[in-house]
C-alpha cells in the first residue's frame, strides 16, 4: 500500500516511518510536515493510505480529510494525534483508524489489520467489476479498467503510474498508456 505520512512534527514522522517498516505491504512514499503542500501533491501520488495528524498549522487534519473525500478514489485515513478529545469528530470524517501519540506498536498493529481488511475488500470489489477478457490485459487508470488487446509477442512493462507496451507489429512501435 502506498502510504503518506502528514504531521507537522518531523520527529513524529520519522518515528512513524520507522514503525511502518515492519509491514512489508506498506511503502511510505512521501512524508509531509506541511498539510497544504501535501494536499497539492496527493492527487498525483494516489496513495492508498494516509497517516494524518489533526493539530497542524495552515489546515487541521479534520479539514484535510474532508477535502480528500472529493477524490475519485480517496485513500484510507488513520489519524495520529496527541489529543484524545478529537476522536469523536475524527470519525465524522472518512477515517478508518485513530492512534494517540506516542504511538503504541500493538495499537498500530490493530489499525494495520483493519486497514488491510478494508484495502483488500476495495481491491476485491474493483476486481469483481473487471470483465474476464481473453486475449486482453487490463490496467487501471483513474479507477477505471482499460483493456489492451494482447497480440503475439506482447510485452507490457508497468512502473509506478506509467505503463509501456509493444507487440510484434511491423512498425515495432512502443506505445505508452496515456496518463
Amino acid at each position: 500500500m502506498k502510504t503518506i505520512i502528514i504531521d507537522d512534527e518531523p520527529a513524529i514522522c520519522s518515528e512513524l516511518e520507522y514503525l511502518l517498516k515492519k509491514y512489508i505491504d506498506i511503502q511510505v512514499i512521501e512524508i509531509h510536515t506541511n498539510p497544504l503542500e501535501a494536499l497539492s501533491n496527493i492527487v498525483d501520488s494516489e496513495p492508498d493510505l494516509l497517516f494524518l495528524d489533526i493539530q497542524m498549522p495552515g489546515m487541521n487534519g479534520l479539514e484535510f480529510a474532508k477535502k480528500l473525500d472529493q477524490l475519485s478514489k480517496p485513500p484510507l485515513i488513520v489519524f495520529s494525534t496527541a489529543f484524545h478529545e478529537h476522536a469523536l469528530e475524527a470519525f465524522s470524517t472518512p477515517a478508518v483508524g485513530y492512534l494517540t501519540k506516542p504511538i503504541v506498536e500493538s495499537k498500530l498493529d490493530d489499525v494495520i489489520k483493519k486497514v488491510r481488511t478494508l484495502w483488500k475488500k476495495d481491491a476485491h470489489d474493483l476486481a469483481a467489476t473487471v470483465p474476464l477478457l481473453e486475449e486482453h490485459v487490463c490496467i487501471r487508470k483513474n479507477n477505471k479498467i482499460i483493456p489492451i488487446h494482447v497480440q503475439p509477442n506482447f510485452l507490457c512493462v508497468c512502473a509506478g503510474r506509467r505503463c509501456l507496451y509493444c507487440d510484434e507489429r511491423p512498425d515495432r512501435q512502443v506505445r505508452f498508456v496515456p496518463e
